[in-house]
Protein backbone atom coordinates (compact mmCIF):
# COMPACT_ATOMS: atom_id res chain seq x y z
CA UNK A 1 0.00 0.00 0.00
CA UNK A 2 2.98 2.08 -0.94
CA UNK A 3 1.95 6.08 -0.88
CA UNK A 4 4.31 6.50 -4.05
CA UNK A 5 2.28 4.02 -6.09
CA UNK A 6 -1.21 5.25 -5.23
CA UNK A 7 -3.08 6.33 -8.58
CA UNK A 8 -6.22 9.00 -7.02
CA UNK A 9 -4.83 12.76 -6.93
CA UNK A 10 -5.16 14.68 -3.76
CA UNK A 11 -9.14 15.18 -3.66
CA UNK A 12 -10.97 18.67 -3.63
CA UNK A 13 -11.56 19.14 0.60
CA UNK A 14 -12.70 22.62 -0.05
CA UNK A 15 -15.82 23.30 1.66
CA UNK A 16 -19.75 21.64 0.91
CA UNK A 17 -17.45 18.53 -0.87
CA UNK A 18 -18.77 15.16 0.22
CA UNK A 19 -15.70 13.59 0.84
CA UNK A 20 -15.18 9.55 2.05
CA UNK A 21 -14.36 8.43 5.52
CA UNK A 22 -11.71 5.76 6.60
CA UNK A 23 -13.19 2.20 7.11
CA UNK A 24 -12.36 2.75 10.56
CA UNK A 25 -14.82 5.88 10.90
CA UNK A 26 -16.90 3.78 8.84
CA UNK A 27 -16.78 1.12 11.85
CA UNK A 28 -17.85 3.55 14.64
CA UNK A 29 -20.48 5.50 12.99
CA UNK A 30 -22.47 2.13 12.01
CA UNK A 31 -21.90 0.43 15.56
CA UNK A 32 -23.34 3.86 17.38
CA UNK A 33 -26.29 4.30 14.94
CA UNK A 34 -26.84 0.25 15.47
CA UNK A 35 -26.60 0.09 19.57
CA UNK A 36 -27.55 3.57 19.78
CA UNK A 37 -31.49 2.17 18.82
CA UNK A 38 -31.40 -0.14 21.29
CA UNK A 39 -29.49 1.57 24.36
CA UNK A 40 -27.97 4.50 25.57
CA UNK A 41 -24.33 4.45 24.45
CA UNK A 42 -21.63 6.41 25.90
CA UNK A 43 -19.65 8.87 24.22
CA UNK A 44 -17.05 8.26 22.05
CA UNK A 45 -14.37 11.23 23.22
CA UNK A 46 -10.82 11.08 23.98
CA UNK A 47 -10.27 13.79 27.33
CA UNK A 48 -6.62 16.07 27.33
CA UNK A 49 -5.54 17.28 30.37
CA UNK A 50 -2.83 19.30 30.69
CA UNK A 51 -1.70 21.58 33.82
CA UNK A 52 -0.75 25.05 33.10
CA UNK A 53 1.59 26.84 35.38
CA UNK A 54 2.29 30.97 34.74
CA UNK A 55 0.37 34.02 34.12
CA UNK A 56 -1.42 32.69 31.27
CA UNK A 57 -3.48 34.34 28.79
CA UNK A 58 -7.05 33.27 28.07
CA UNK A 59 -6.84 35.03 24.67
CA UNK A 60 -4.11 33.63 23.59
CA UNK A 61 -4.87 30.06 24.20
CA UNK A 62 -8.32 30.31 22.72
CA UNK A 63 -6.27 31.88 19.38
CA UNK A 64 -3.95 29.31 19.58
CA UNK A 65 -6.71 26.85 19.93
CA UNK A 66 -8.46 28.13 16.74
CA UNK A 67 -4.97 28.05 15.06
CA UNK A 68 -4.70 24.33 15.35
CA UNK A 69 -8.39 23.92 14.04
CA UNK A 70 -7.62 25.89 11.02
CA UNK A 71 -4.28 23.78 10.33
CA UNK A 72 -6.17 20.20 10.45
CA UNK A 73 -9.13 19.15 8.34
CA UNK A 74 -10.40 16.58 10.87
CA UNK A 75 -10.89 19.30 13.08
CA UNK A 76 -13.25 20.68 11.23
CA UNK A 77 -15.43 17.60 9.66
CA UNK A 78 -18.77 17.09 9.83
CA UNK A 79 -20.57 13.23 9.41
CA UNK A 80 -23.71 12.54 7.25
CA UNK A 81 -25.53 9.68 5.62
CA UNK A 82 -24.36 9.56 1.64
CA UNK A 83 -27.59 11.76 0.33
CA UNK A 84 -27.24 9.24 -2.88
CA UNK A 85 -28.88 6.56 -0.71
CA UNK A 86 -32.31 6.31 0.34
CA UNK A 87 -33.35 5.70 3.36
CA UNK A 88 -34.04 1.89 3.01
CA UNK A 89 -30.36 1.55 1.60
CA UNK A 90 -29.39 3.31 4.69
CA UNK A 91 -31.37 0.83 6.53
CA UNK A 92 -31.10 -2.14 4.90
CA UNK A 93 -26.79 -1.32 5.23
CA UNK A 94 -27.46 -0.84 9.23
CA UNK A 95 -29.10 -4.13 9.14
CA UNK A 96 -26.46 -5.74 7.04
CA UNK A 97 -23.67 -4.60 9.44
CA UNK A 98 -26.30 -5.62 12.87
CA UNK A 99 -26.89 -9.00 11.41
CA UNK A 100 -22.74 -9.42 9.78
CA UNK A 101 -21.01 -7.05 11.92
CA UNK A 102 -18.88 -6.31 8.12
CA UNK A 103 -18.50 -2.56 6.84
CA UNK A 104 -19.36 -1.98 3.53
CA UNK A 105 -18.01 1.25 2.88
CA UNK A 106 -20.02 4.48 1.39
CA UNK A 107 -22.86 4.75 4.20
CA UNK A 108 -21.62 7.85 5.35
CA UNK A 109 -19.55 11.21 3.77
CA UNK A 110 -17.41 13.91 5.40
CA UNK A 111 -17.81 17.71 5.03
CA UNK A 112 -14.69 20.15 5.97
CA UNK A 113 -15.75 23.75 6.97
CA UNK A 114 -13.91 26.57 5.70
CA UNK A 115 -13.67 27.79 9.29
CA UNK A 116 -15.19 27.02 12.43
CA UNK A 117 -15.29 29.56 15.94
CA UNK A 118 -13.85 28.03 18.66
CA UNK A 119 -15.18 28.97 22.12
CA UNK A 120 -13.11 28.38 25.41
CA UNK A 121 -15.36 28.07 28.18
CA UNK A 122 -13.35 29.71 31.37
CA UNK A 123 -14.54 28.79 35.15
CA UNK A 124 -12.84 30.14 38.27
CA UNK A 125 -13.01 26.87 40.51
CA UNK A 126 -12.04 25.19 43.48
CA UNK A 127 -10.00 21.88 43.68
CA UNK A 128 -13.01 20.20 45.48
CA UNK A 129 -15.54 20.96 42.56
CA UNK A 130 -13.00 20.48 39.72
CA UNK A 131 -13.74 16.85 39.40
CA UNK A 132 -17.52 17.20 39.20
CA UNK A 133 -17.38 19.79 36.76
CA UNK A 134 -15.02 18.04 34.43
CA UNK A 135 -17.57 14.82 34.84
CA UNK A 136 -19.85 16.79 33.26
CA UNK A 137 -18.11 17.93 30.44
CA UNK A 138 -17.09 14.03 29.84
CA UNK A 139 -20.49 12.71 28.74
CA UNK A 140 -21.52 15.33 26.33
CA UNK A 141 -20.87 13.67 23.07
CA UNK A 142 -20.39 15.66 19.81
CA UNK A 143 -23.17 16.56 17.28
CA UNK A 144 -22.02 14.66 14.07
CA UNK A 145 -23.79 17.29 11.68
CA UNK A 146 -21.73 20.02 13.30
CA UNK A 147 -17.87 21.17 13.98
CA UNK A 148 -15.34 21.94 15.64
CA UNK A 149 -14.73 17.90 16.57
CA UNK A 150 -13.23 19.50 19.82
CA UNK A 151 -14.14 21.64 22.59
CA UNK A 152 -12.42 23.41 25.70
CA UNK A 153 -12.69 24.44 28.95
CA UNK A 154 -10.17 26.62 31.19
CA UNK A 155 -10.48 25.78 34.78
CA UNK A 156 -9.13 28.59 37.09
CA UNK A 157 -7.29 27.45 40.19
CA UNK A 158 -5.35 30.42 40.77
CA UNK A 159 -4.05 33.49 39.07
CA UNK A 160 -1.18 31.38 37.98
CA UNK A 161 -2.53 27.48 38.18
CA UNK A 162 -5.12 26.36 35.35
CA UNK A 163 -6.50 23.35 34.15
CA UNK A 164 -6.76 23.16 30.31
CA UNK A 165 -9.53 20.03 29.37
CA UNK A 166 -10.11 19.54 25.93
CA UNK A 167 -12.32 17.01 24.70
CA UNK A 168 -11.61 15.59 21.35
CA UNK A 169 -14.33 13.80 18.79
CA UNK A 170 -12.33 10.01 18.96
CA UNK A 171 -14.72 9.71 15.38
CA UNK A 172 -11.01 11.93 14.07
CA UNK A 173 -8.55 11.65 16.68
CA UNK A 174 -6.21 8.69 18.45
CA UNK A 175 -3.15 8.70 20.83
CA UNK A 176 -1.28 9.91 17.97
CA UNK A 177 -3.26 12.82 17.38
CA UNK A 178 -3.25 13.74 21.13
CA UNK A 179 0.37 14.14 20.92
CA UNK A 180 -0.29 16.37 17.88
CA UNK A 181 -2.45 18.91 19.32
CA UNK A 182 -0.37 19.39 22.64
CA UNK A 183 3.11 20.21 20.53
CA UNK A 184 1.05 22.64 18.69
CA UNK A 185 -0.47 24.40 20.84
CA UNK A 186 2.12 25.19 22.97
CA UNK A 187 3.94 26.09 19.99
CA UNK A 188 1.47 28.12 18.95
CA UNK A 189 0.79 29.85 21.92
CA UNK A 190 4.17 30.98 22.35
CA UNK A 191 4.69 32.14 19.43
CA UNK A 192 1.71 34.37 19.74
CA UNK A 193 2.95 35.40 23.06
CA UNK A 194 6.03 36.50 21.73
CA UNK A 195 4.81 37.98 18.58
CA UNK A 196 7.05 35.69 16.52
CA UNK A 197 6.21 33.47 13.37
CA UNK A 198 5.15 30.26 14.08
CA UNK A 199 8.06 27.70 14.13
CA UNK A 200 5.56 24.35 12.98
CA UNK A 201 5.79 22.46 9.87
CA UNK A 202 2.93 22.03 7.43
CA UNK A 203 0.70 19.91 8.46
CA UNK A 204 0.07 16.40 7.17
CA UNK A 205 -2.18 15.75 4.03
CA UNK A 206 -5.39 15.86 4.51
CA UNK A 207 -7.09 13.83 6.61
CA UNK A 208 -10.02 13.02 3.52
CA UNK A 209 -7.12 12.65 1.00
CA UNK A 210 -5.43 9.84 3.57
CA UNK A 211 -9.42 8.39 3.59
CA UNK A 212 -9.53 7.96 0.04
CA UNK A 213 -6.24 6.52 -0.57
CA UNK A 214 -6.67 3.68 2.09
CA UNK A 215 -10.42 2.93 0.34
CA UNK A 216 -8.43 3.09 -3.15
CA UNK A 217 -5.39 0.75 -2.19
CA UNK A 218 -7.31 -2.30 -0.45
CA UNK A 219 -6.58 -4.34 -3.80
CA UNK A 220 -2.93 -3.73 -3.62
CA UNK A 221 -0.37 -7.01 -3.90
CA UNK A 222 0.49 -5.51 -0.48
CA UNK A 223 -2.70 -5.51 1.11
CA UNK A 224 -3.28 -9.39 0.03
CA UNK A 225 -0.67 -10.19 1.92
CA UNK A 226 -1.55 -8.13 4.78
CA UNK A 227 -5.10 -9.88 4.68
CA UNK A 228 -2.91 -13.78 4.67
CA UNK A 229 -1.43 -13.20 7.17
CA UNK A 230 -3.82 -11.50 9.45
CA UNK A 231 -6.06 -14.25 8.71
CA UNK A 232 -3.70 -17.34 9.71
CA UNK A 233 -3.74 -15.02 13.03
CA UNK A 234 -7.28 -15.58 13.18
CA UNK A 235 -7.68 -19.04 11.94
CA UNK A 236 -4.96 -20.12 14.61
CA UNK A 237 -5.84 -17.74 17.84
CA UNK A 238 -9.33 -16.22 16.96
CA UNK A 239 -11.19 -19.45 18.96
CA UNK A 240 -8.92 -19.16 21.49
CA UNK A 241 -9.82 -15.23 22.54
CA UNK A 242 -9.99 -14.93 26.49
CA UNK A 243 -13.51 -13.95 27.87
CA UNK A 244 -15.04 -12.74 30.90
CA UNK A 245 -15.78 -16.18 31.47
CA UNK A 246 -12.27 -17.50 31.19
CA UNK A 247 -11.51 -15.98 34.54
CA UNK A 248 -11.99 -17.85 38.36
CA UNK A 249 -13.16 -14.82 39.65
CA UNK A 250 -15.63 -13.36 37.13
CA UNK A 251 -19.04 -12.10 38.67
CA UNK A 252 -22.05 -13.45 37.35
CA UNK A 253 -23.17 -11.80 34.00
CA UNK A 254 -26.59 -9.79 34.94
CA UNK A 255 -29.30 -9.79 32.88
CA UNK A 256 -28.48 -6.05 31.97
CA UNK A 257 -24.92 -5.63 31.58
CA UNK A 258 -23.78 -2.30 32.56
CA UNK A 259 -20.71 -0.21 30.34
CA UNK A 260 -19.65 1.37 33.95
CA UNK A 261 -16.11 1.08 34.32
CA UNK A 262 -13.69 1.55 37.43
CA UNK A 263 -9.52 1.19 37.12
CA UNK A 264 -6.55 0.15 40.02
CA UNK A 265 -3.03 1.60 39.80
CA UNK A 266 -0.21 0.63 41.11
CA UNK A 267 3.56 2.05 41.17
CA UNK A 268 6.29 0.23 40.49
CA UNK A 269 9.29 1.73 42.81
CA UNK A 270 12.31 3.35 40.89
CA UNK A 271 14.16 -0.03 41.48
CA UNK A 272 11.62 -2.29 39.86
CA UNK A 273 10.96 -0.04 36.90
CA UNK A 274 14.70 0.40 36.17
CA UNK A 275 15.36 -3.43 36.26
CA UNK A 276 12.79 -3.86 33.58
CA UNK A 277 14.15 -1.48 31.54
CA UNK A 278 17.90 -3.19 31.89
CA UNK A 279 16.35 -6.26 30.68
CA UNK A 280 14.27 -4.82 27.86
CA UNK A 281 17.62 -3.29 26.88
CA UNK A 282 19.37 -6.05 27.24
CA UNK A 283 16.99 -8.19 25.23
CA UNK A 284 16.43 -5.96 22.71
CA UNK A 285 12.81 -5.28 22.82
CA UNK A 286 10.32 -2.24 23.93
CA UNK A 287 8.87 -1.87 27.24
CA UNK A 288 5.45 -2.92 25.41
CA UNK A 289 6.78 -6.17 24.46
CA UNK A 290 8.58 -6.60 27.86
CA UNK A 291 4.79 -5.62 29.93
CA UNK A 292 2.90 -7.99 27.24
CA UNK A 293 4.92 -11.41 28.04
CA UNK A 294 4.26 -10.31 31.88
CA UNK A 295 0.66 -9.96 30.98
CA UNK A 296 0.89 -12.98 29.26
CA UNK A 297 1.97 -15.35 32.21
CA UNK A 298 -0.64 -13.73 34.31
CA UNK A 299 -3.37 -15.01 31.97
CA UNK A 300 -1.79 -18.14 31.59
CA UNK A 301 -2.04 -18.60 35.16
CA UNK A 302 -5.66 -17.58 35.82
CA UNK A 303 -7.51 -18.72 32.77
CA UNK A 304 -5.67 -21.99 32.24
CA UNK A 305 -4.78 -21.85 28.55
CA UNK A 306 -1.50 -21.82 26.71
CA UNK A 307 -2.87 -20.89 23.14
CA UNK A 308 -4.46 -17.13 23.06
CA UNK A 309 -4.21 -13.47 21.65
CA UNK A 310 -3.90 -10.81 23.42
CA UNK A 311 -5.35 -7.57 21.55
CA UNK A 312 -2.97 -4.20 21.41
CA UNK A 313 -3.24 -0.83 19.47
CA UNK A 314 -1.08 0.15 16.41
CA UNK A 315 -0.16 4.27 15.32
CA UNK A 316 -0.65 3.12 11.83
CA UNK A 317 2.02 5.99 11.73
CA UNK A 318 4.59 3.86 9.69
CA UNK A 319 4.74 6.43 6.28
CA UNK A 320 6.41 10.15 7.02
CA UNK A 321 3.37 11.40 5.27
CA UNK A 322 1.57 10.22 8.25
CA UNK A 323 3.59 11.62 11.07
CA UNK A 324 1.96 15.17 11.24
CA UNK A 325 -1.30 13.92 9.98
CA UNK A 326 -4.28 14.63 12.77
CA UNK A 327 -6.90 12.08 11.99
CA UNK A 328 -8.17 8.45 13.96
CA UNK A 329 -5.81 6.21 12.04
CA UNK A 330 -4.98 3.81 14.86
CA UNK A 331 -5.97 0.29 14.22
CA UNK A 332 -6.52 -2.68 16.96
CA UNK A 333 -5.34 -6.46 16.30
CA UNK A 334 -4.54 -9.35 17.98
CA UNK A 335 -1.20 -10.16 18.93
CA UNK A 336 -1.31 -14.17 19.21
CA UNK A 337 1.14 -16.19 21.94
CA UNK A 338 1.76 -19.98 21.99
CA UNK A 339 2.66 -20.93 25.86
CA UNK A 340 2.49 -24.65 25.26
CA UNK A 341 5.67 -25.46 26.03
CA UNK A 342 7.52 -24.74 29.29
CA UNK A 343 10.39 -22.78 27.88
CA UNK A 344 12.26 -20.15 29.66
CA UNK A 345 11.28 -16.43 30.36
CA UNK A 346 14.09 -15.63 27.17
CA UNK A 347 12.39 -17.95 24.99
CA UNK A 348 8.83 -16.30 25.59
CA UNK A 349 10.67 -12.32 25.36
CA UNK A 350 11.81 -13.72 21.62
CA UNK A 351 8.62 -15.32 21.07
CA UNK A 352 7.05 -11.68 21.53
CA UNK A 353 9.58 -9.94 19.74
CA UNK A 354 8.97 -11.61 16.68
CA UNK A 355 5.20 -11.65 17.60
CA UNK A 356 4.72 -8.29 18.20
CA UNK A 357 7.37 -7.11 14.76
CA UNK A 358 5.43 -9.44 12.52
CA UNK A 359 1.96 -8.28 13.97
CA UNK A 360 3.60 -4.39 13.12
CA UNK A 361 4.76 -5.34 9.77
CA UNK A 362 1.11 -5.93 8.81
CA UNK A 363 -0.54 -2.72 10.59
CA UNK A 364 -1.79 -0.21 8.13
CA UNK A 365 -4.21 -3.16 7.42
CA UNK A 366 -7.59 -1.69 9.54
CA UNK A 367 -9.84 -4.92 11.35
CA UNK A 368 -12.71 -4.27 10.01
CA UNK A 369 -11.26 -4.53 5.85
CA UNK A 370 -9.76 -7.95 7.49
CA UNK A 371 -12.67 -9.27 8.40
CA UNK A 372 -14.46 -7.85 5.29
CA UNK A 373 -11.66 -10.00 3.24
CA UNK A 374 -12.77 -13.17 4.93
CA UNK A 375 -16.12 -12.77 4.81
CA UNK A 376 -16.50 -13.33 8.26
CA UNK A 377 -16.44 -10.86 11.45
CA UNK A 378 -15.95 -12.65 14.99
CA UNK A 379 -18.81 -12.06 17.06
CA UNK A 380 -17.38 -10.94 21.06
CA UNK A 381 -19.83 -10.86 23.17
CA UNK A 382 -18.32 -9.97 26.54
CA UNK A 383 -14.96 -8.29 24.68
CA UNK A 384 -11.57 -9.17 24.81
CA UNK A 385 -8.43 -8.42 27.20
CA UNK A 386 -5.69 -6.14 25.81
CA UNK A 387 -2.29 -3.94 26.66
CA UNK A 388 -1.34 -0.46 25.79
CA UNK A 389 1.78 1.76 26.66
CA UNK A 390 1.66 4.83 27.12
CA UNK A 391 3.88 8.16 27.68
CA UNK A 392 3.09 9.84 31.44
CA UNK A 393 3.38 13.32 32.61
CA UNK A 394 6.27 15.19 30.70
CA UNK A 395 6.43 18.93 30.01
CA UNK A 396 5.67 19.06 26.64
CA UNK A 397 8.97 21.18 25.43
CA UNK A 398 12.51 21.31 26.99
CA UNK A 399 12.26 23.96 30.01
CA UNK A 400 12.88 27.52 28.88
CA UNK A 401 12.90 29.80 31.78
CA UNK A 402 11.39 32.37 28.63
CA UNK A 403 8.24 31.16 28.59
CA UNK A 404 5.60 32.78 30.63
CA UNK A 405 3.92 29.51 31.18
CA UNK A 406 4.74 25.77 31.35
CA UNK A 407 1.89 23.09 29.96
CA UNK A 408 2.25 19.50 31.16
CA UNK A 409 0.02 16.77 30.77
CA UNK A 410 -2.13 15.88 33.24
CA UNK A 411 -4.36 12.97 33.93
CA UNK A 412 -7.61 12.37 36.45
CA UNK A 413 -6.79 8.61 37.64
CA UNK A 414 -10.50 8.48 39.68
CA UNK A 415 -12.62 9.46 36.11
CA UNK A 416 -13.00 6.12 33.99
CA UNK A 417 -14.36 6.56 30.62
CA UNK A 418 -16.45 3.39 29.37
CA UNK A 419 -14.60 1.14 27.45
CA UNK A 420 -14.94 -1.71 24.63
CA UNK A 421 -12.69 -4.12 26.53
CA UNK A 422 -14.08 -5.61 29.89
CA UNK A 423 -10.60 -5.71 30.70
CA UNK A 424 -8.04 -3.71 30.15
CA UNK A 425 -4.24 -2.95 31.16
CA UNK A 426 -2.39 0.00 30.71
CA UNK A 427 1.47 0.66 31.38
CA UNK A 428 2.11 4.02 31.58
CA UNK A 429 6.37 5.64 31.24
CA UNK A 430 7.04 8.31 33.25
CA UNK A 431 10.55 7.96 32.97
CA UNK A 432 11.68 7.45 36.29
CA UNK A 433 8.59 4.76 37.35
CA UNK A 434 6.57 2.94 35.58
CA UNK A 435 2.17 2.99 36.50
CA UNK A 436 0.33 -0.14 35.87
CA UNK A 437 -3.35 0.08 35.68
CA UNK A 438 -6.40 -2.33 35.01
CA UNK A 439 -9.64 -0.92 33.57
CA UNK A 440 -12.77 -3.20 34.02
CA UNK A 441 -16.21 -3.45 33.77
CA UNK A 442 -17.82 -3.45 37.47
CA UNK A 443 -20.48 -5.73 36.14
CA UNK A 444 -17.48 -8.31 35.27
CA UNK A 445 -15.08 -7.91 37.99
CA UNK A 446 -14.60 -7.09 41.85
CA UNK A 447 -12.34 -4.56 42.85
CA UNK A 448 -10.61 -6.89 45.19
CA UNK A 449 -9.75 -9.42 42.45
CA UNK A 450 -8.39 -6.49 40.11
CA UNK A 451 -5.62 -5.31 43.21
CA UNK A 452 -4.64 -8.92 44.08
CA UNK A 453 -4.31 -9.67 40.19
CA UNK A 454 -1.92 -6.31 39.78
CA UNK A 455 -0.14 -7.45 42.42
CA UNK A 456 0.29 -10.54 40.92
CA UNK A 457 1.76 -8.57 37.46
CA UNK A 458 4.10 -6.76 39.73
CA UNK A 459 5.51 -10.17 41.55
CA UNK A 460 5.87 -11.70 37.88
CA UNK A 461 7.62 -8.58 36.26
CA UNK A 462 9.97 -8.84 39.59
CA UNK A 463 10.36 -12.53 38.58
CA UNK A 464 11.16 -12.15 35.11
CA UNK A 465 13.81 -9.23 35.41
CA UNK A 466 15.63 -10.81 37.84
CA UNK A 467 16.27 -14.86 36.36
CA UNK A 468 14.73 -14.35 32.67
CA UNK A 469 16.44 -17.78 32.34
CA UNK A 470 14.03 -19.17 34.29
CA UNK A 471 11.02 -21.92 33.12
CA UNK A 472 7.73 -19.55 32.95
CA UNK A 473 5.89 -22.16 35.30
CA UNK A 474 8.45 -20.70 37.46
CA UNK A 475 7.75 -17.26 36.78
CA UNK A 476 4.23 -17.69 37.16
CA UNK A 477 3.91 -20.20 39.89
CA UNK A 478 1.95 -18.18 43.02
CA UNK A 479 -1.72 -18.58 44.15
CA UNK A 480 -4.86 -16.94 42.37
CA UNK A 481 -6.79 -17.08 45.55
Amino acid sequence: MAWENRKCLPIQTAAGSYLPLCINQEQLLLSRDVRGGRQRIPPTIIPVYQRINGLLDAGLLRKALYAVTQRHTALRSSFHYDPALSTDEINHNLLEYSRTGIVKPGVYVQQVAGEVPIDLATHAVTRSALRDMVSQELVRDFDRHTPPRLRASLFELADDEHLLLIVLDHLVSDGWSVRLLERELHSLYLSFARSTPSALKEPGMPYPDFAKWQNESFQTPTFNRAVRYWQGQWERFGDTRIGVQDFPFALATPPRPSSDCASWQVTLDPACSGEARRVAAQQRITLFMLFLAVWALVLRRYTGKDRFPIWAHFNNRVRPETHRLFGYLINTHIIGLDLGQDTTGLELLEQVRRAVLEAAAHQELPLPQCWRAMGAAPRFNEAFVMLDLRQGNAPLEPADESSPIQMTRGSFPDIVLPRLSKLGVYVTDHQRVIDVSVVYCKDAFHADSIRLMLEHVKHVLSALVANPAARISELSAYRTS
